[in-house]
């Protein structure tokens, strides 16, 4: 199971990163709860699920986008801003790692010719 803990904490972390206003309540699911809740901008419900909670945070934090775009106008804007900004984070990751891996096998290659 997860720890609550550990995954309010990265859930939390993510508002402060990408300045999105944090709900209300972020509290533990309650018995009834089939999964994690999010009903933004008054409460998130953390579930005990079976997964690693970095994920799960992020994966939370993703379902309360969501739901926040769909239901504040006000917040969409903010919302679709920083979804361009994960994407672009996630190009310049994928083009530094893709650059990486290229430099390396070029000094493969030459050591092979010596």
């Amino acid at each position: 199971m997860s720890n609550y803990q550990k995954v309010k904490t990265e859930f939390e972390r993510l508002f402060e990163v990408y300045k999105i206003p944090k709900p209300t309540i972020i509290r533990k699911a309650l018995p009834t709860d089939p999964c994690d809740v999010t009903n933004p901008p008054s409460e998130v419900r953390i579930n005990d699920l079976e997964c690693e909670e970095i994920y799960q945070a992020r994966h939370l934090f993703g379902h309360y986008l969501a739901d926040l775009h769909a239901t504040d106008d006000d917040k969409s804007d903010l919302v679709a801003d920083t979804i361009a900004k994960l994407l672009t984070s996630a190009k310049i990751a994928a083009d530094t790692i893709a650059s990486m891996i290229r430099e390396d096998m070029n000094k493969k290659i030459k050591l092979k010719k010596i």
